[in-house]
């Protein structure tokens, strides 16, 4: 059987590991390691290894009727008008994005990329929040401070930070559970962070920004690194949130909940997503799904199969991550460019605001020239300005739960894939006060409901459910439980 070669980089998350994908004259395809790659040297985590069991393509339909990719075009085309709300989180490549935006100006929109928190902190902070250090100053840091599990988050930073212990570096998690390659393992209230991590210049923090992330936590965070002259760096869980925020830095951005609450107030009636399924990226997943019920039109422009595909009213089918053509940007702001010569979703959105062909080369040229540089090369990470920042006022919201539910998504949660790990942890404290039994699920109840899972004792926070797989009863990231047997 004949096989296609494509270098491309795995959609799991903002490291943007390289890897080789192998598709077959059936379309199905393998995943081989890019020994080469800068980024990960061919190593993969568990979601890039399984990513052709995971990934399905999509298909094009019109009022839940399976079309031609072009009558879905010209469906959607006609859907969009004036008012309609845009979302494009970075699933996708930098062309396909800027070609939307180009389609949302048209319309006298902006394409939101779901990340709240920068709606809410002062620009000068953005690039910061945005762009974060080459992988190579995490080994080369003195201190690290990681306000994430980079074991079930971003697994590939695991070796990185392993580098820096070998060469010295003293590490500290802060977080819900402890983390095995940390030295020390804390949990500090916020207003503490300066005094007990004494951190400086030759220290790394490392945390996460998603679009449930309060963006008072950020604010926290980006005042400990100016006060300290720590370096910084959010974690994105979409391969390509970073080159989004690049490309729509000077434009006002609603969060996900913001558009979910004008969906429901009636104010937007016609929402467009670009690789974006906010049913699997939001936490109270039936929310979502009765919100998005009462749009007159949704339209999804996807490379893949998901849930929010089977509930649109017009679904446009493009081809997958790995043959378009076009550039992401990672976590590190390096720039890292497709073999694949696909342009699918760039066309589709060209023709619904009537410019079907050639649309690519202009927007690749605007690229480069938002990223200042005449070529990408991912040995290089084109130069960032970050401008200095004042220091903020921040009251992070206090978790009053007794019990809560907590969420630590990593890559198989942000894409709605099933993991081998359907399981939560619990501290053995929880285990012997609410009697709970080996080998027989644990009963987690909220006010939204109640689920029987599978627990395994860990070395977690009192008071804490970890969940890396997202459950039917909760309301958000943190939510509110009681536990029993």
């Amino acid at each position: 059987m004949n096989e296609n070669i494509f270098t491309t980089v795995c959609p799991g998350c903002s490291i943007a590991c390289g890897m080789y994908v192998r598709e077959k004259d059936d379309g199905t395809f393998d995943i081989d390691w890019r020994k080469d790659a800068v980024v990960n040297a061919g190593k993969l985590c568990r979601f890039g290894v399984r990513l052709s069991a995971n990934l399905m393509n999509a298909t094009s339909k019109v009022d839940g009727n399976e079309v031609e990719f072009s009558d879905a075009v010209t469906a959607a085309g006609k859907a969009i008008g004036d008012g309609t709300t845009f979302v494009s989180v970075g699933n996708t490549t930098c062309a396909e994005h800027l070609a939307l935006m180009k389609l949302a100006e048209s319309k006298g929109a902006v394409v939101n990329t779901g990340m709240g928190a920068f709606s809410s902190i002062p620009a000068e902070c953005h690039p910061t929040m945005g762009v974060g250090i080459p992988f190579d100053a995490i080994e080369s840091a003195k201190k690290i401070v990681l306000f994430i599990d980079p074991y079930e988050q971003y697994p590939l930073l695991v070796r990185r930070i392993l580098v820096a212990k070998k060469n010295g570096a003293m590490v500290t998690a802060v977080g819900w559970k402890t983390v095995s390659l940390a030295d020390d393992n804390k949990t500090i209230d916020p207003a503490n962070y300066g005094s007990e991590l004494d951190l400086d210049s030759d220290s790394v923090i490392i945390a996460e920004l998603n679009p449930s992330t309060d963006p008072a936590r950020v604010m926290v965070l980006l005042n400990l690194a100016k006060a300290s002259g720590a370096a910084i760096m959010f974690m994105k869980p979409f391969v390509n949130a970073v080159g989004c925020d690049i490309a729509s830095k000077k434009t006002e951005q609603k969060s996900l909940d913001q558009i979910i609450s004008e969906i429901n107030d009636g104010s937007i009636k016609t929402l467009v997503c670009l690789d974006s399924d906010l049913i699997e990226i939001m936490p109270d997943e039936t929310a979502v799904r009765e919100a998005l019920g009462k749009l007159d039109n949704l339209i999804v422009i996807t490379s893949r199969a998901s849930a929010i595909a089977d509930v649109a009213k017009i679904v446009v089918a493009t081809e997958p991550l790995y043959k378009k053509a076009g550039t992401v940007v990672n976590a590190e702001g390096r720039a890292l460019h497709n073999s694949g010569e696909g342009t699918d979703g760039i066309d589709a959105i060209g023709t619904m605001m009537g410019q079907p062909v050639g649309l690519y080369d202009e927007i690749h040229a605007t690229l480069l020239a938002t990223l200042g540089i005449d070529a990408v090369d991912e040995r290089v990470i084109p130069a960032y300005e970050k401008p200095e920042y004042g220091a903020m006022d921040a009251n992070p919201t206090a978790e009053a739960a007794r019990t809560a539910l907590v969420y630590a998504g990593g890559p198989f949660f942000w894409n709605g894939m099933v993991d081998d790990n359907d399981f939560v942890e619990i501290n053995l404290d929880m285990v012997t006060a609410n009697s709970l039994l080996k080998g027989i699920p644990a009963k987690i109840v909220s006010d939204k409901g109640e689920v029987a899972v599978k627990y395994k004792v860990s070395d977690v926070a009192p008071g804490v459910v970890l969940s890396n797989v997202k459950l039917p009863m909760t309301t958000g990231m943190v939510t509110s439980v009681t536990v029993s047997r």
